[in-house]
């Protein structure tokens, strides 16, 4: 272990690319491939059959909740869109502005 790391030293010392790469490799690859490795071994990517179980066991009120943000939202984004002065004092009147 100690010549490995006399060796890596010297290399390193001598030569700037050397350092560079293994700057990169030890600070920058290491940690995001130990990192990746991590997540997916603790949270696999099945998302669609997660989703689908969860919407499953999703209550009546749920989905009501769920629909009626989906059409304030479309309602929200509408307005962005179109602007004009009926938005504006939607706007104001939602944020409690005060002329």
């Amino acid at each position: 272990m100690a010549n490995a790391y006399r060796t890596l030293v010297s290399i390193t010392a001598r030569s700037r690319v050397a350092m560079i790469t293994f700057t990169l490799a030890a600070c920058v690859v290491a940690p995001a491939l130990a990192t990746s490795l991590i997540m997916n071994s603790t949270n696999p990517e099945d998302d669609a059959a997660r989703e689908r179980v969860l919407r499953a066991r999703e209550s009546v009120d749920g989905r009501a909740t769920r629909a009626k943000q989906r059409a304030d939202l479309g309602a929200m984004l509408a307005d962005a869109r179109e602007g004009g002065a009926a938005s504006e004092a939607r706007w104001r009147a939602a944020l409690g502005v005060k002329e």
